[in-house]
């Protein structure tokens, strides 16, 4: 159902993200001021999403704990339990757990529940994951009852007028 990522068990690219990586944006954004922007581009990151943990990272004024941040990675559908592992060195079932605890990890850690959405490609009023499935199935299933469409071609005749030449 879901798409695996690329990862480094995979394919020899290590799987990378701005949360697992807190600390050093810590220190570099919050700390020494740098712009996110930047130390995104020299660390490899998206910018937006290097901004958005910038942006939490500066209203928590501390750094998170690791399950607390993986926590807000798991709000990305295409992250699996193996794919949070990989980014911040940790095992699946470490993931799974922090998955299972997420309320109360949430509880435990407050972060304002707008703040995890890092950036616009995820928001919270996002249909579910399964939802999106079932309406591109939706769609799927009508646009194959709609007939072809036919589109009459003419011709221009030295006589002044327009002759239908055929269909397609």
């Amino acid at each position: 159902m879901f798409n695996r990522l690329a990862s480094g068990s995979d394919c020899g690219i290590e799987l990378r993200h701005p949360l697992a990586h807190a600390a050093t944006l810590y220190r570099r954004c919050v700390i020494n001021k740098e712009p996110a922007g930047s130390v995104a581009e020299a660390m490899g990151f998206d910018p937006n999403t290097c901004r958005g943990v910038v942006r939490i990272l500066r209203k928590v004024n501390r750094i998170p704990s690791p399950e607390r941040l993986a926590v807000i990675a798991q709000r990305d559908y295409g992250h699996l339990d193996c794919d949070i592992a990989e980014m911040f060195g940790r095992s699946t079932e470490w993931s799974a757990d922090v998955r299972s605890r997420a309320d109360e990890i949430r509880e435990k850690e407050h972060i304002p529940m707008q703040m995890e959405w890092l950036c616009d490609g995820l928001q919270p009023s996002d249909p579910p994951l399964g939802e999106l499935y079932d309406r591109a199935k939706e769609v799927r299933v009508r646009s194959e009852r709609r007939t072809p469409a036919v589109i009459i071609s003419y011709a221009w005749r030295s006589t002044g007028a327009f002759i239908q030449i055929g269909t397609s």
